[in-house]
């Protein structure tokens, strides 16, 4: 690729609606996206130099990625493999097995520490490494879920593939489930196809890095998709929301591969190609609200203008074609901006002022509660939430406090089970006398409260002696637990 063309790809993931939403929240998915990334990229480096130092680059990065998250799975396992099976297929080639061994031992060394933790924790506590990801076979569950997991799916059910055709689709429009946009964006329609073409039409000494790229993004695509049972099927088909952000490794290297394949087809028609993904864009930064209606306007007529002239440049004089050209280019133009200014007016009601770029203002309005705890000494918190929204793991890591010291649970209301990490399961019927034996029995000495305000903080504001409010603003409150 050349800088153009590099730009282009870099833009058309760093300004997709799924990047730049979740930005400024808890998820890690921009993390694994980024890691992923650097995996594939010291890969193919390698594949090039045969350096052990990228092998090994490789595999941290590919550690740091499933560290994070176990979306990255779909895609660094693969890429891993990949690695393994070529280094080994060289060595016995070259006859040298002692140098690959050496890199492949470092290599695992560098994923395991720093991709390994978690995992070896999860299969010592639970006997599942994917916990609470299940695997089950021909219905048969192998791995166990968590009890949260299991009670949700049996809530919602797993739905069917005629929702996999919904979530599939979103990834093209702006708003698939959400009050602000996270999807992969309309450009996609024109990626896609590009980057298969890469698959059979890359040539060159380039073409295998770039079949590389494509297959393992198909991987990382159907890995995603595939489930048709159990709670990975159950979220992907409820949340297609955030399908375009679990499969955002995939969607980079198909960025990547469809952007090989402009250097292969007519100029006009790549300029055209261009044109289009520029366009696309601008749009996206429009709907995430990184730019108002009059830059969007003002950069669909600089590329317009840019690119009629790049397609009459040899021509004496104007032909019909161009002509004709030029009058839908004038006419398309036009009623992008009247439909962007339109929607311009349109967010100014509560949608744009919620989403105002964040999938969540949480980070904003917790802040301060979530500072109160930053450096306390170790202790155990527990949760009290009334919207299931507020109350998911994204939002209680903070309260964990700057070296992870504190333990934070949910206690459920009606005090018929222990403290656990459901955290916004609101199980049974209110009974304050059991959610303070269970508070007691947790050993808990701080309770968290967020708005909306739930049944817990009416108790507590009403019993000074028993909780004694420590911090409190307009979002969030937190109660001292005496005994």
């Amino acid at each position: 690729l050349d800088e153009r063309d590099s730009g282009l790809a870099a833009l058309a993931v760093a300004a997709s609606p799924f990047a730049y939403s979740f930005a400024s929240g808890a998820n890690t998915d921009l993390f694994v996206l980024m890691t992923t990334a650097a995996s594939v990229l010291f890969l193919v480096r390698w594949l090039d130099t045969d350096g052990s130092v990228d092998a090994a680059a490789s595999c941290a990065a590919a550690g740091l990625a499933l560290g994070a998250k176990y979306t990255a799975l779909a895609l660094a396992v693969p890429a891993l493999a990949v690695l393994a099976w070529t280094m080994t297929a060289r060595a016995v080639r070259h006859g040298h097995g002692a140098r690959a061994l050496r890199t492949l031992a470092v290599g695992a060394l560098l994923l395991l520490t720093l991709g390994g933790r978690q995992y070896v924790e999860n299969l010592r506590t639970t006997g599942n490494p994917a916990y609470p990801v299940e695997l089950s076979v021909g219905g048969r569950s192998l791995l166990p879920t968590s009890p949260y997991s299991a009670w949700l799916l049996e809530q919602l059910g797993e739905g069917s593939r005629a929702d996999d055709r919904v979530a599939v689709s979103g990834l093209l429009h702006y708003y698939p489930t959400w009050k602000s946009a996270t999807s992969a964006g309309p450009k996609y329609a024109l990626l896609f196809p590009l980057a298969l073409l890469a698959l059979v039409g890359a040539q060159g000494f380039s073409a295998p890095r770039v079949r590389l790229l494509v297959a393992l993004a198909l991987v990382g695509l159907v890995v995603a998709i595939a489930p048709a049972h159990g709670l990975p099927a159950m979220q992907r088909r409820f949340w297609p929301v955030g399908l375009a952000r679990f499969i955002a490794p995939s969607l980079l290297l198909c960025a990547v591969a469809a952007m090989t394949m402009l250097a292969r087809v007519h100029p006009r028609a790549a300029v055209v190609c261009r044109f289009a993904l520029g366009l696309a864009i601008a749009v996206d930064a429009y709907y995430v609200r990184a730019l108002s209606a009059a830059p969007v306007a003002a950069a669909v007529s600089l590329a317009a203008v840019a690119a009629l002239a790049f397609l009459t440049r040899r021509a004496g004089s104007w032909a019909p074609a161009h002509w004709l050209f030029a009058a839908t280019g004038l006419a398309v133009s036009c009623v992008l901006v009247v439909a962007v200014t339109d929607r311009q007016h349109a967010t100014r009601s509560w949608i744009g002022a919620a989403s105002a770029s964040e999938a969540d203002d949480a980070p904003k309005t917790m802040l301060s509660g979530w500072d109160a705890l930053y450096d306390e000494p170790p202790l155990r918190i527990a949760l009290a939430v009334n919207d299931s929204w507020r109350g998911q793991s994204a939002f209680a890591f903070p309260l964990m406090g700057r070296r992870l010291q504190h333990t934070v649970s949910y206690v459920p209301v009606s005090g018929d089970a222990a403290p656990g990490s459901a955290a916004y399961v609101r199980l049974g019927s209110p009974d304050r006398a059991k959610w303070e034996a269970a508070l007691d029995r947790g050993e808990i000495g701080r309770v968290v409260v967020q708005e909306p305000w739930p049944v817990e903080d009416a108790w507590m504001r009403n019993d000074a002696a028993r909780f004694t409010p420590v911090f409190q603003d307009g979002h969030l409150r937190i109660y001292k637990v005496v005994r």
